[in-house]
């Protein structure tokens, strides 16, 4: 028996009867004729906000192996193709996904002409300041947590190793947090807002073995740097 439910409330179109394809079709008359609304292209936690809906359809494939496709005329050339309506549908998500963050990612003179007209599209439909709004930054650091009776007890600082300061949740952290002996230095991975670069979550800590270098061994290390005295005297140019 088949069960349509609704595509448009991020579900798909799935079945439970083992027809092969040609019957499977004939027992869902105009599948290829349907249209599909899409607000949104949600890709595991990451959202991309459209700023108006667009038109999505199946189409036949001519292969056993991915006899469907999934296609969004909005978003050519990228084409989802699979066994079933889900699997066409979530290899055009993936596929979508990967070239939104491909192109995210590079400047203008970085991308290939194709892609310019792609990203252009993007810019159109997608709500790129939504997406930034709900899709934090993620950053791998490393740190260690301060003493400072100022701030409520549910709450630690953190002082990163660059001399920055955080003051962070503990509900916003993992559990081991509580645990971790001020002082102790540890890597951390972190998501921080778009916006106003504050920590919205410490998704990780791993204790770490770390020592500041201290005054001597900067001085050190700065004095060991060549410096100009320390290479030829050119007389080209003389």
């Amino acid at each position: 028996m088949s069960t349509i439910i609704n595509p448009s409330k991020s579900q798909f179109l799935t079945f439970r009867n083992t027809e092969n394809v040609q019957d499977r079709d004939k027992r869902i008359p105009g599948i290829y004729e349907r249209k599909i609304s899409i607000s949104e292209v949600k890709f595991g936690e990451t959202i991309y906000p459209f700023q108006q809906d667009v038109e999505a359809y199946f189409a036949p494939n001519r292969s056993d192996e991915s006899p469907y496709c999934f296609i969004v005329d909005d978003f050519l050339p990228i084409v989802g193709k699979g066994k079933t309506l889900y699997d066409a549908r979530l290899d055009w998500e993936l596929q979508f996904h990967k070239k939104f963050q491909e192109l995210y990612t590079q400047c203008d003179f970085e991308r290939a002409e194709n892609d310019i007209k792609l990203w252009s599209v993007f810019e159109e439909i997608i709500d790129i300041p939504a997406y930034r709004v709900a899709t934090p930054l993620s950053f791998q650091v490393t740190g260690r947590f301060v003493d400072n009776p100022a701030i409520p007890k549910h709450c630690r600082e953190i002082e990163w190793i660059d001399g920055t300061k955080d003051v962070v949740d503990l509900q916003d952290c993992p559990r081991e947090s509580v645990i971790v002996a001020s002082g102790q230095y540890f890597e951390a991975t972190i998501l921080r807002d778009y916006h106003d670069n504050t920590i919205r979550e410490v998704l990780s800590i791993c204790p770490v073995d770390y020592q500041d270098s201290t005054d001597e061994e900067i001085d050190e290390f700065l004095k060991s740097v060549p410096t100009l005295k320390d290479f030829p005297v050119s007389t080209r140019w003389k």
